[in-house]
């Protein structure tokens, strides 16, 4: 096998791959976007806000003389201190929250069909075509991305139709190789290769994060305080609104003694 037949071959591969770790994507995120919709809209914005305002007390507290200060860089929270496992045992999470137990660490992947052949090779046309991760630049990867949601949305319905609408607009890629073959020809598919390979590492590892990160053990806590008839995002945005609104009082004490 030629070095171009080889590349071509392992390209066509990685790109089969990333298709699927992308899809499996799609259909992981689908399944949990109900809470990860309550997670960004009703704790994300006072934790960041949060965070924000205790940075501002030490950088005034520091002015102040209080050297130790510009260390105070972790944000204690509701929310950090719910997931860090060091900081919150068994017994006070059943004490603030009514869990009585550490909460499941995993996002199982949906139970569904899988796709058919037509399906699965439509959706890898357009992922090799429109992934974010093998845009050249930022901005072409948030134009991407609107383009892969629609994509992503047709995969989870195992819509051909409208996959087959999406993939046609793609060029069509030449089945034969160039009637001069230089090293220049060589080098590109090289750099796709790299490309194909670091996007299906980052994208495997985008899923590993999802099924087993701090919003996946939050899931867990929330499901859990569920079934003991607790709404704990409601509790934690109680928490997180009452410790924001002190930190704000000090960080405004703090600025009328630096004015004096």
């Amino acid at each position: 096998m030629s070095t171009i037949e080889r590349l071509s071959s392992e390209n066509t591969r990685l790109e089969r791959e990333l298709a699927e770790y992308s899809g499996q994507y799609a259909e992981l995120y689908h399944s949990v976007a109900p809470f990860l919709a309550r997670f960004h809209t009703e704790l994300q914005p006072y934790h960041e806000k949060l965070l924000e305002v205790r940075r501002e007390i030490a950088d005034l507290r520091f002015l102040q003389g209080d050297r130790t200060a510009s260390h105070a860089s972790k944000l204690d929270s509701p929310l950090t201190r719910l997931l860090d496992e060091d900081n919150l045992s068994v017994e006070e999470q059943f004490k603030r929250y009514g869990l009585g137990k550490m909460a499941p660490r995993i996002i199982e992947m949906p139970d569904t069909d899988p796709p058919s052949d037509l399906v699965m090779d439509l959706y890898t046309k357009i992922v090799a075509n429109a992934h974010p991760l093998l845009a050249s630049s930022l901005k072409e990867a948030d134009k991407r991305r609107k383009y892969m949601k629609r994509a992503d949305h047709a995969y989870i319905k195992r819509d051909a139709k409208a996959l087959r609408k999406m993939a046609t607009t793609f060029d069509k890629r030449p089945t034969n190789l160039p009637a001069l073959v230089d090293d220049g020809y060589i080098e590109e598919l090289r750099e796709r290769n790299a490309k194909l390979e670091e996007a299906v590492s980052e994208a495997s590892g985008q899923i590993f994060e999802l099924q087993h990160g701090e919003l996946a053990r939050l899931k867990g806590y929330v499901d859990q305080a569920k079934d003991q008839r607790h709404d704990l995002i409601d509790e934690l945005r109680e928490d997180l609104k009452r410790v924001l609104k002190k930190a704000v009082v000090e960080r405004d004490e703090l600025r009328k003694k630096t004015r004096k």
